[in-house]
């Protein structure tokens, strides 16, 4: 009788098989991946069905004022404006979804911003110990007691960009970089307990000189 293979499994599936069990982490993936679907293609759909943008304003002053959703000028339905308009005559949803844009911009440059000073700066402090690891996490906890909005407000007016897009990544790249003091915690703390392990001990005695 031939013995079954044992499949294998990887860290990936254990957790995607967890993930799958979870309903509402799945729901909440699913709402996430539409707010990022419509906030990429919603604008150019918008331009390209109804020729409005987020800037547009009508040439008649007729036009220039708010309507509500799903109105046409003479009182009528129409999905020309599904969330009306704003006092300027803008559209209201290609304003909201280009906010959508910006939204995830801060969130992804923002978290990838800490992550990398983040986890250099722990590691670091971590591998290295001792008196560097000491004064190291003496500096974070200064900048911990510092209010988070006022370290902002200090970047922005001493790294000041020329034009407002300038400005915008200057933001996404302040709001990073004073939002990795617990990464880098965390970090530290992970690598602390990686050194300490019965392996790495081992890999250590071994490669001592003279053994």
């Amino acid at each position: 009788m031939e013995e079954e293979a044992v499949v294998g499994t990887s860290l990936w599936k254990d957790a995607w098989r967890r993930l799958r069990r979870n309903h509402l982490a799945i729901f909440g993936m699913v709402v996430v991946s539409i707010v990022i679907a419509a906030s990429i293609v919603g604008p150019p759909l918008i331009r390209h069905f109804t020729g409005y943008t987020y800037d547009y304003i009508p040439a008649d002053a007729k036009l220039i004022r708010s309507f509500p959703p799903f109105r046409a000028p003479d009182g009528s339905f129409s999905w020309t404006h599904p969330m009306g308009t704003d006092i300027a005559g803008r559209d209201i949803l290609a304003r909201v979804l280009l906010g959508g844009r910006i939204s995830l911009m801060v969130g992804v440059i923002s978290t990838l911003v800490s992550l990398i000073i983040g986890i250099t700066f722990g590691a670091t402090a971590g591998y290295l110990g001792g008196q560097i690891d000491e004064v190291m996490m003496r500096i974070v906890d200064v900048l911990y007691a510092i209010p988070y909005m006022m370290v902002v407000i200090v970047l922005l007016a001493f790294f000041g960009g020329q034009s407002p897009l300038g400005q915008l990544f200057l933001l996404f790249i302040a709001l990073g970089a004073v939002s990795w003091l617990t990464m880098a915690r965390i970090v530290r703390g992970q690598v602390i307990s990686l050194k300490n392990q019965e392996f790495v001990l081992a890999a250590r005695a071994r490669l001592r000189p003279g053994d």
